[in-house]
């Protein structure tokens, strides 16, 4: 059984993960032909980064989820937007902000859909945000200050500076980006980019790196949108409740298994093929993960 995580990523495996390359599924070998390289696997490559004439420019937060390029890639998705709006930040100073829609909405939307938005803010010009959202969010494990997942939440939300090009104007001028979450979704699946394209290997490698996450995690009041109401309200807790690991060397082949929590005082089990068993949590907290599912705990 194979569901889609709906967006960037892999197909999420809860019994049998299907690979590239092997008809009828199953979850080892495949030898599929090389893709162009691309900056992560599983997912499909995405459109290609330009610099935009005005609004977002790429930069570092381009690697994050469907806000990167500024709306771009989440239009490619079957996203729309509409024009902008004023909205009264910090010490009423105003920012204008555009917001790209999903085309299509569902029961799965409601449950796994969130929110990023993207601030660009330049001397020579009033701020402007785009509010992007994501079924899944891609998480920047390559650094060395990344040991955990709040290392990685802290990194996607850090301030960037960028060139920035104002509509109708020749000249680059210096601006400051930041991305923050603008909606916290009821289920929020993580994505810890595992994949990444190694120019001196000429292919995409795998990065054998343990991230370290806990059966709770909080999304900080910092990392969020100062006009989301969770800000206000200090950030979000999430419980998780499974796990998806990649064996593996390349993106090419190798085998997926997934550890689910039955409830919230119940045990993991681990789906790996046909095999269902009973795994201890600490195990599954040593794991490679390569997602993590986390469910909204209410106040």
């Amino acid at each position: 059984m194979v569901a889609s995580t709906g967006t960037e990523g892999p197909p999420v495996a809860f019994a049998r993960a299907r690979l590239p390359g092997r008809p009828g599924g199953g979850a080892r070998g495949g030898t599929p032909p090389r893709p162009s390289p691309g900056p992560a696997h599983p997912p499909a490559p995405s459109p290609p980064r330009r610099r935009p004439q005005s609004g977002v420019p790429p930069g570092r937060h381009a690697q994050y989820g469907l806000a990167g390029a500024g709306g771009e890639a989440a239009e490619a998705a079957g996203a729309s937007g509409g024009d902008g709006w004023e909205v009264a930040g910090r010490n009423n100073r105003g920012a204008v902000t555009r917001e790209v829609t999903l085309e299509t909405q569902s029961v799965v939307t409601g449950i796994f859909q969130g929110a990023q938005c993207s601030t660009l803010k330049a001397s020579n010009m009033k701020p402007s945000a785009t509010v992007v959202p994501w079924l899944v969010l891609q998480l920047n494990i390559t650094g060395a200050g990344v040991g955990d997942v709040s290392d990685a939440f802290a990194e996607m939300t850090r301030s960037e500076e960028v060139q920035f090009r104002a509509e109708g104007s020749r000249a680059e001028s210096p601006a400051t980006k930041t991305v923050k979450l603008q909606r916290a979704p009821r289920v929020l699946v993580l994505h810890l980019v595992r994949f990444t394209w190694s120019e001196g290997e000429g292919e995409s490698v795998k990065l054998d790196k343990h991230v370290r996450f806990g059966t709770r995690f909080k999304v900080k009041g910092s990392w969020i949108s100062q006009t989301a109401p969770e800000h206000r309200t200090g950030g979000v807790d999430y419980e998780l409740f499974a796990t998806v690991t990649h064996y593996g060397k390349t993106p090419f082949g190798g085998h997926y298994t997934a550890d689910v929590r039955t409830g919230p005082d119940g045990e993991w089990y681990r789906f790996d093929d046909e095999r269902v068993g009973v795994v201890r949590e600490q195990e599954v907290l040593q794991q490679q993960a390569y997602l993590l599912f986390y469910r909204r705990l209410e106040a």
